[in-house]
């Protein structure tokens, strides 16, 4: 799991009812906090907004437990949380880059054996000087993640400037707990890319 520190909450029960005053912590190389809400004891389905700051982008790469990514930057977010009976669901969950960072998929060969394709060459060690990653998730386990990155590889084309939209979907059970992609990642990754150079 990911470890944690800095655990604030304040908490106080009412009649049939959750009163959620301050709850936060810090993971990730950045600060979580659930705004305040009140839950009611008898709805089937309960609403929290999460706002998070600062987060080392290196650090949820590493999280991912995928040895063909690495990055850095930092990143904010706001990600919206619905508990239902079915599971928990995630709408328009929001991460934005504060600072310039960098992006690096190493795609194997075996993935990726066509050593002219300019998306995968340029994400070999892309220079994002922006970075928006929108998330949806439903309880049965289907996820959407709608990339946008704007910036260059230093190393290709004299770093001449390189915009993608990557749109990765899929069906995902442990979302939740084992992090946003699972062992298909780099299949989709290439299929994004090869989506983008089709567009060129």
């Amino acid at each position: 799991g990911v470890p944690f520190s800095e655990l604030v909450m304040d908490v106080q029960s009412r009649e049939n009812e959750l009163v959620l005053h301050t709850a936060r912590l810090h993971a990730l190389g950045g600060r979580f906090e659930i705004l305040p809400v009140t839950l009611e004891g008898s709805s089937a389905e309960h609403r929290i907004s999460v706002q998070i700051t600062d987060l080392d982008f290196g650090q949820i790469l590493q999280s991912l437990d995928r040895p063909e990514l690495s990055g850095s930057g930092r990143l904010d977010a706001t990600v919206p949380l619905q508990f239902t009976p079915r599971g928990p669901r995630i709408h328009e969950a929001e991460f934005r880059s504060v600072a310039a960072g960098t992006l690096r998929y190493a795609a194997s060969t075996d993935t990726a054996p066509q050593t002219d394709n300019i998306a995968l060459r340029a994400l070999n060690n892309f220079h994002y000087d922006s970075m928006q990653i929108r998330i949806d998730y439903e309880p049965e386990g289907e996820y959407q993640v709608r990339v946008r990155l704007n910036g260059r590889n230093p190393d290709l084309y004299e770093g001449y400037p390189i915009a993608f939209n990557l749109n990765l979907t899929g069906e995902l059970p442990g979302l939740l707990r084992a992090g946003l992609f699972s062992g298909d990642f780099s299949e989709q990754i290439l299929k994004n890319v090869q989506s983008e150079r089709a567009k060129q």
